[in-house]
């Protein structure tokens, strides 16, 4: 077996494993395989937009998209993420954000975990443990904010025990690489408690932190204008405020169990910690050994001495359960109503992202376990902990998670996994140019039907419709309008949009918007408000994965249908008369 505890043969491996992490991205370019989910149905459509029609540096304009939507609601702002989307090709972007966040995510995680451990006999185990933090299937536009969050905790701690003048540039330039709404509030948030128990503990405060903490709430606001602006100074009432809670009395017990043990065993879909199968057994299992261990040095000297890597992770443990715990209140909407009371501009935020905090302590509690078991054992233990390191990089790699494209890439070029969908494919930009040329597009407003609306706008189109998080109420009302005859007779439709406006679809219950190559072969009855979709929107254009069987009456006609066989579409386009 080959020796992990050789340096060289460590940074070997390592290096093997994030080329074969990265390589796909450059070696395949667009067919590769991309999560669709919160990804190219939403994010990367809304930055390319943003940096095609030169939005990036206008705080509060009108777009042509979505009713006019105001720039203020864009993603994007003036982060690293948004830097690279402005600057490059929105592909080209992806590629270098996800390459950076491993990097990061390594270098960022070894730090944190040197700084717990400070053993140079177990620091290949601690390369290994940070390379699995870097490599975790979570949400691209999460990526390099919870790569840079150990670095985060890192910072905090060493502001605090030895501070250096660097710390304060590394600090006013964190919230660039980080993500306010989903990682960076709730670092602020543990850190202004960390400085809290440190002036009870020690009885003085730490000028230096509370300057270090001022300057990275000051790079938040500067990073994120847009959402500064949107939450404490325009205060419009938003999308999520459509979702009634007020029927909500107490707690749904059985829910809430559920929830707990969802976020406790799986983890958050976002931000996907892999521990199930691995790092959580083994948690419990080792508890045996160290309750052995503790029983042994009691009969030896009488005393209850408490191993080191047992306080690591019973810490953990615990703060994990209880951030599962303040989850599944957030899944029960009553963290949101006492927001709503006492602190509005935080009522929309959700706490179930909290989850990302528990993806670094699952790895300091497998890394605990790793060195427990490695160091001071027989040769056999010694064996094992390397078999545990190279498992849990196999799960991690090799299972298909969301956003995990690496191996479904490498499946769908060389082993040729032809039901996966490429983000070429999904995107069908020569489909969507001939349409352009062959109906003279000139900017009219269109609308799509059984397919993502992102995919219109990613070619240049302006829609009615669209996905996006944070949006004016009125604008959500107003949607509903136009889809209200759909919502009258389609349940589930009814209930996602009410409880999620977000997705400004044009829904339809025989058709889904999901992606599929299956090619739709029959016709389908489009229920929408007509005169909503002609004189408030202005809307000119259906384009639709399937034929209307009611268009005269919709008052549409067809222009044509269109198919390129290498793409996974044939769509219908219809035009209001």
């Amino acid at each position: 077996m080959i020796c992990l505890k050789s340096s060289k043969n460590s940074r070997f491996i390592i290096l093997l494993i994030v080329l074969f992490l990265v390589l796909p991205f450059m070696l395949f370019g667009k067919d590769c395989i991309i999560t669709i989910h919160d990804n190219l149905d939403s994010n990367i459509p809304w930055l390319k937009y943003v940096r095609d029609n030169n939005y990036f540096f206008q705080i509060n304009t009108k777009s042509t998209t979505l009713d006019n939507l105001s720039t203020l609601y864009f993603a994007g702002d003036f982060t690293f993420k948004g830097f690279l989307y402005y600057i490059f090709d929105e592909y080209i972007a992806y590629t270098i954000l996800y390459v950076v966040s491993i990097v990061v995510g390594f270098i960022s995680m070894k730090l944190l975990l040197s700084l717990i451990f400070e053993s140079d006999d177990s620091s290949f185990i601690l390369s290994f443990v940070s390379l699995m933090y870097a490599a975790l299937p979570v949400f691209p536009g999460y990526r390099i904010a919870i790569a840079t969050l150990p670095l985060g905790f890192y910072l905090i701690y060493s502001i605090f025990k030895s501070f250096k003048p660097i710390y304060y540039l590394i600090a006013f330039l964190f919230p660039f690489f980080s993500v306010f709404e989903s990682v960076l509030i709730f670092l602020l948030g543990y850190w202004f408690i960390f400085i809290i128990i440190t002036f009870i503990i020690y009885k003085k405060l730490s000028i230096q932190s509370i300057i270090c903490f001022a300057l990275m709430s000051i790079g938040a606001v500067i990073a994120n204008l847009r959402l500064f602006l949107l939450r404490f100074i325009y205060s419009e009432p938003l999308n999520r405020d459509i979702v009634s809670i007020d029927s909500i009395s107490g707690i749904n017990i059985k829910k809430f169990v559920h929830d707990f043990l969802v976020y406790f065993a799986k983890g958050y879909e976002h931000a996907n910690s892999v521990h199930l199968y691995l790092i959580l057994p083994i948690s419990f299992f080792v508890f045996p050994l160290i309750i052995r261990e503790i029983i042994l040095n009691y009969k030896n000297s009488k005393s209850f001495k408490v191993n080191k890597y047992f306080k690591i992770i019973f810490v953990c443990l615990i703060v994990i359960g209880v951030q599962s715990l303040i989850i599944s209140l957030n899944e029960q909407a009553i963290i949101y109503k006492i927001l709503k009371i006492i602190l509005p501009p935080l009522s929309g935020l959700s706490f179930a992202r909290l989850y990302v905090f528990n993806n670094v302590l699952w790895y300091i509690v497998f890394a605990s376990i790793l060195i427990y078991i490695f160091k001071n054992r027989s040769f056999v233990f010694k064996i094992i902990s390397c078999i545990l390191i190279f498992l849990q990089l196999f799960i991690i790699i090799f299972k298909d998670n969301n956003y995990q494209d690496s191996w479904k890439s490498w499946k769908a070029n060389l082993l040729n996994c032809s039901d996966l969908i490429s983000y070429n494919e999904f995107f069908s930009t020569e489909l969507f140019d001939l349409i352009k040329k062959d109906i003279d597009y000139r900017g009219e407003i269109v609308a799509a039907v059984g397919y993502h609306p992102s995919v219109l706008m990613y070619n240049g189109f302006n829609n009615a419709d669209g996905y996006i998080s944070v949006y004016p109420k009125k604008d959500a009302l107003k949607f509903k309008q136009l889809i209200q005859p759909e919502l009258d007779v389609n349940n589930w439709a009814n209930h996602y949009y009410t409880t999620w406006p977000g997705r400004r679809y044009i829904y339809n219950r025989n058709i889904s918007y999901e992606p599929t190559k299956l090619p739709y072969s029959g016709s389908i009855e489009l229920k929408i408000d007509m005169d909503t979709f002609i004189n408030y929107y202005q809307g000119k254009y259906i384009i639709s994965r399937a034929k209307i069987s009611n268009a005269d009456e919709m008052n549409l006609e067809l222009v044509n249908s269109y198919k390129i066989d290498k793409y996974i579409y044939e769509l219908h386009v219809y035009k209001t008369k």
